[in-house]
């Protein structure tokens, strides 16, 4: 099938690989020729659109731009994976060649026609372009149709500028020591036992250097340590770009003891506050902002020959003359997208919370060692009780023995998905009387702790060993809210130190002569949703200063709290909320309600009213409710459909501009595709807008900001030279709330200063100026922990 043009041929020649379900009697047809039509710019019927089957019958005259839709439509003229090469232009016989992704896969969610298929990334991608999801395919078709129309008019102009391996060592260090107030563009490689195989610089897109650093010797043989002395200096006096600085800058500090700049810009974060949902790879960059030609396979990282460190050289100055043209891009368009604020906020972040990640936390190791073995000791009893219930040996953390237990051995009815996950063995339990199951999810629930417990120790600096530490890697671009994400730090050291349970956190404990001085902001995504929505009941709570979780928790369980009393609570039901701290006996009712999240699990009803808020705040429907509550409950709350819908039922009546809001809302986004939030930072939506990621829109502004809010508070902590002459460190961020240590005498002064951080003034989007909260704890362990008496 081949649909020639009928209006003056524009030089587009478009090619598929083969037709979509849809195509019946139009290339491109549906919704995907919806969205074709739209990033293309010019009308289709100036295209030559057709299926590779006809390429026998040749190219039109005057052909400028061929687009290749799907992989066999790029293997045809090139030998590349879509994934590595889509979106990077290539010239050939005077022509340009563009590929990227079929447009009916780039549409659909999933693979319908290879269901075996992993439906979030491409099975023949590499880790060199970074992974695709396949969410994703849709917004990377758009740019790369629209950048083969562009080059209609303009064609790509890739520079090479000039590759300089093997500089001279008086070269290197003149230039690194004289060259001040630039940009420098900078990116390392390193070998498995982190050490600098190169590092590769420039000042601008024209030339670059690569310094050898690991061959034979060491390159420079007794000098190199007058290399690495100029690289700091240049490090210091320039603005130094990176992609992905936390990893080149660790590794230089780790082992080179070289200190991280003051001005850093990253590209991978600065790309990433434009569009937080796409990938952020310098491969992925390179395509968006660039029309560089595709070098990422040309890496060779376990160099062994001089051609194959020649080679390695070579992309690693690549690697960096690409970021002196991504850099231009990004500043446009982020003062297109009035993004400029965010950008400099999240490169604030790249040192302070460097230094957090060079420093660590200290562990209590014997405490340490006696929780992992009990848990040892208790896994191995679980196990041993399971296989007298069975009467044979089953592994409660293999899929597909409790699959075969549950659906072969028990005939019960198999889900279309998650056959074993937490979430199906609840459901199965609250129907079926099965002890093994019970048994299955308390063990993993101790496997997931143990293996939590179970972090390689961090022993500090390369020049500075340190023992009992514990460390993490934070992820400054890891979530779409502006949020953190941590994990390991490079897979060597540590844990995701925002993930642990507060029962566990008792095994942090202050340096000594230190005590831990923790931030938290109080209810804080729950004030910004106030402010959010037009005055009423829900703002109120806050000007009341009554808690939210409180009083609903009130309204959905009179009768519970009549009987801990004796007596009616219908007068603090009817009252208005203004009045209600002026009863007699509101006090003792607050109390008796917050109490309660201690009392039996089936029988927590503040944390129940929490739960309530939570999800009603966020547009949860009540099927998704009641699995939230059972899992987080670990299976003691199981409410059935019609005590759910009565507790988000009576949310939503008690707070009725929840839902105005949530509208209003929806309205924006589908008009602007963007959200901003408190601070004016802003989120480009470029997936679908449907119901599915209503949440996400409703969750993004109050968790953007109150993320935002714990970020700024930690930078600027961290930066102040008087709280650190006190011998004050700021050690970690747990998304709402930041924990600091310092010496007993001065922790008054030390909380009150972090709460003038945390307890930042914002206005609503009506003009509404209101001030956030937040309070103090200080203790010697991260678990027991009390308000501070006094603050300055």
């Amino acid at each position: 099938m081949r649909h020639k043009p009928t209006l003056n041929y524009s030089g587009l020649t478009v090619i598929l690989e083969s037709q979509s379900r849809f195509d019946n009697c139009e290339l491109i047809s549906g919704y995907a020729g919806h969205l074709f039509q739209g990033a293309l710019g010019i009308p289709r019927q100036a295209c030559d659109i057709r299926l590779l089957n006809t390429l026998g019958e040749g190219f039109l005259p005057d052909t400028k731009v061929i687009l290749l839709l799907g992989q066999k439509a790029l293997s045809t003229f090139k030998n590349a994976s879509i994934g590595e090469q889509r979106g990077c232009p290539w010239i050939a016989h005077d022509r340009t060649y563009i590929a990227t992704f079929a447009p009916q896969d780039a549409i659909d969610r999933k693979a319908y026609f290879n269901p075996l298929s992993n439906e979030t990334e491409m099975e023949y991608e590499t880790v060199r372009h970074g992974k695709t999801k396949r969410s994703n395919w849709r917004f990377w078709f758009l740019r790369d149709v629209a950048k083969a129309a562009q080059y209609l008019k303009v064609p790509p102009r890739p520079e090479s500028g000039e590759l300089i391996t093997y500089p001279k060592e008086q070269e290197i260090i003149d230039l690194l020591t004289n060259t001040k107030g630039q940009e420098m563009f900078f990116d390392i490689e390193t070998n498995p036992h982190l050490e600098m195989t190169c590092f590769g610089f420039s000042f601008g897109p024209d030339k670059g250097w690569c310094v050898p650093m690991l061959q034979v010797n060491h390159y420079y043989y007794d000098n190199t340590h007058k290399v690495l002395r100029a690289l700091a200096i240049a490090l210091r006096d320039n603005t130094v770009i990176i992609h992905n600085a936390l990893f080149d800058l660790f590794v230089i500090a780790y082992r080179y003891g070289i200190p991280a700049p003051t001005k850093v810009f990253d590209t991978m974060l600065s790309h990433h506050r434009l569009f937080p949902e796409v990938e952020k790879s310098l491969g992925h960059c390179i395509s968006l902002y660039t029309d560089q030609p595709y070098h990422k396979n040309e890496g060779c990282f376990n160099p062994h020959t001089s051609s194959e460190f020649q080679q390695l050289y070579e992309y690693n100055i690549k690697d960096v003359l690409t970021m002196a043209l991504i850099k231009p891009t990004l500043d446009s368009l982020s003062k297109t997208l009035r993004a400029e604020k965010s950008i400099e906020q999240v490169n604030s972040m790249v040192k302070p919370y460097l230094t957090a990640m060079l420093q660590g936390l200290r562990i209590d190791t014997p405490e340490l060692r006696m929780i992992t073995m009990y848990n040892e000791r208790y896994q191995f009893q679980l196990r041993r009780i399971l296989g007298l219930l069975l009467g044979r040996e089953l592994n409660p953390n293999s899929p597909k023995q409790v699959s075969a237990y549950l659906y072969e051995g028990l005939g019960l009815k198999k889900p279309d998905r998650d056959l074993t996950n937490e979430k199906t063995l609840l459901q199965l339990r609250l129907k079926h009387n099965l002890p093994a199951v019970s048994i299955i999810l308390r063990y993993r629930s101790v496997a997931k702790e143990t293996g939590q417990l179970k972090f390689p120790p961090y022993e500090g600096l390369h020049t500075k060993p340190m023992k009992d530490r514990v460390t993490t890697s934070y992820n400054l671009a890891g979530t779409t809210t502006y949020r953190l994400a941590s994990r390991r730090l490079l897979g060597k050291w540590g844990t995701n130190v925002q993930n642990i349970p507060k029962k566990l956190r008792r095994l942090f404990i202050a340096d000594e002569d230190k005590v831990f001085v923790q931030v938290d902001q109080s209810g804080a995504e729950a004030m910004v949703v106030g402010y959010l929505c037009v005055p009423g009941n829900f703002r109120t709570l806050f000007l009341e200063n009554i808690k939210s979780h409180v009083f609903v928790a009130m309204r959905l369980f009179p009768e519970i709290w009549a009987a801990e009393l004796g007596r009616s609570i219908d007068e603090f039901c009817t009252a208005p909320i203004t009045q209600l701290k002026s009863i007699k006996g509101w006090d003792e009712l607050n109390e008796v309600i917050k109490a309660s999240d201690d009392w039996s699990a089936d029988r927590r009803y503040y944390f129940m009213a929490k739960m309530v808020c939570h999800a009603s705040n966020y547009g949860m429907k009540f099927p998704t409710f009641r699995i939230n509550i059972l899992q987080k409950s670990r299976g003691a709350v199981a409410l059935d459909t019609k005590e759910a819908k009565r507790f988000l039922a009576t949310y939503h009546k008690l707070f009725p501009e929840i839902n105005q809001w949530h509208n209003e809302t929806i309205n924006v986004l589908k008009q602007t595709k963007m959200l901003k939030n408190l601070f004016g930072y802003p989120r480009t939506f470029t997936g679908l807008i449907d119901e599915s990621m209503y949440k996400e829109a409703y969750a993004f502004v109050p968790q953007s900001t109150v993320g935002c809010i714990t970020n700024l508070a930690f930078v600027e902590l961290q930066n102040r030279q008087d709280l650190l002459d006190m011998g004050v460190d700021v050690l970690q961020n747990n998304h709402d709330s930041v924990l600091l240590q310092c010496p007993e005498k001065v922790v008054p002064l030390v909380a009150s200063e972090a709460m003038k951080h945390m307890n930042r003034k914002l206005v609503s989007p009506r003009g509404e100026p209101f001030q956030m909260r937040s309070e103090a704890l200080v203790g010697h362990n991260w678990k027991e922990m009390y308000e501070v008496d006094s603050i300055v």
